[in-house]
């Protein structure tokens, strides 16, 4: 009798001991969000990329939002696509002129569980567009709106020297 028990004992603990490893939380090693290029400009497009080291996660999020001071605007969750055995990739493109950065960081589902990357990547946005020039025009070396001073002043002597004639 006494053996039966300590043998069931120990099936019982061989048995838990087995479904708890089975069990265990799975591992994964988010890497760092990467995006490229490293300062876009509103409105471009941006390759992210991120580097999963260790497990098979069943899906890759990026998850981001562009912002300017004082707002940001509704959030985004993409898929992210698998590129090779540890990188995944997506492409987004921006979609507000005004925004001025980005903030953005990776999720991870595995077995059931969501975890997110350690840090998110915060990008500043370039205020050039993309053919290269400012978008407040600073390039250009003329003020707009005071071509329009020497043409009131033309008009300005062609009317008194209009009136000097009528009153002759």
């Amino acid at each position: 009798m006494k053996k039966l028990i300590i043998g069931t004992l120990l099936i019982i603990v061989i048995l838990s001991l087995s479904a708890t490893s089975t069990m265990a939380d799975p591992f994964i090693i988010v890497g760092d969000l990467h995006a490229t290029p490293t300062k876009p400009a509103p409105l471009s497009t941006v390759t992210f990329s991120v580097t999963i080291t260790e497990g098979t996660p069943t899906a890759v999020y990026v998850w981001y939002h562009e912002c300017k001071p004082g707002l940001c605007y509704s959030d985004q969750n993409v898929t992210m696509t698998k590129k090779n055995e540890t990188t995944y990739e997506r492409q987004v493109t921006f979609t507000h002129s005004d925004a001025t950065y980005v903030i953005a960081h990776t999720i991870v589902f595995n077995e059931g569980k969501w975890s997110t990357g350690i840090k998110d990547l915060n990008l500043t946005l370039s205020t050039q567009n993309n053919n290269g020039s400012n978008n407040n025009n600073s390039g250009n070396k003329k003020t707009p709106g005071f071509e329009i001073v020497p043409v009131l002043g033309a008009i300005a002597i062609t009317l008194i020297l209009i009136r000097k004639k009528r009153s002759k």
